[in-house]
């Protein structure tokens, strides 16, 4: 966990220190990398909150056993062939 914090401070470093010497398309790129990156991590959150919301309740009350084999593989997806 500290490895990936301070991989991203580096990153972040080595942009603030190259950003006067990037080109006004290079700055373009980089801030509309953040931002696309930003909205995929909000969508993820958001998408595991609301499984979480639409499953926790279905585990207490019962209604879905996740020991049940046919309940697992509906859950998972039947595996595929590979030819």
């Amino acid at each position: 966990m500290e490895a990936d914090r301070s991989s991203v401070a580096r990153a972040f470093r080595e942009t603030r220190d190259r950003w006067p010497l990037m080109t006004a398309y290079e700055r373009f790129e980089q801030v509309i990398a953040l931002a696309l990156s930003f909205i995929v991590a909000v969508v993820i959150v958001i998408a595991l909150i609301q499984l979480v919301i639409r499953v926790l309740p279905l585990l207490i009350g019962g209604a879905v056993d996740i020991g049940s084999v046919p309940i697992a593989v509906e859950i998972q997806g039947a595996p595929s062939a590979v030819r």
